[in-house]
């Protein structure tokens, strides 16, 4: 459920978060991009998990490698 959650957020603020910006005029996207790569760099192994969840979680860690 967490993963679904996590992707779904991604998805609905992809365009804010992933903005090449260097500025980000809004913190809370700040604040959103940074507490999500700290949280996936303790959860990445999520990925290796095989089936329904381990998929979920290699979308999710599609997304953030690209935040890096």
């Amino acid at each position: 459920v967490g993963l679904n959650w996590l992707q779904a957020v991604i998805k609905r603020w992809w365009s804010e978060l992933s903005s090449t910006s260097e500025i980000i005029s809004d913190g809370n996207i700040k604040i959103l991009k940074q507490q999500l790569s700290g949280l996936w760099e303790q959860e990445s192994h999520l990925t290796l998990v095989p089936g329904y969840t381990g998929n979920i979680a290699k979308d999710v860690d599609a997304y953030l490698l690209q935040l890096h």
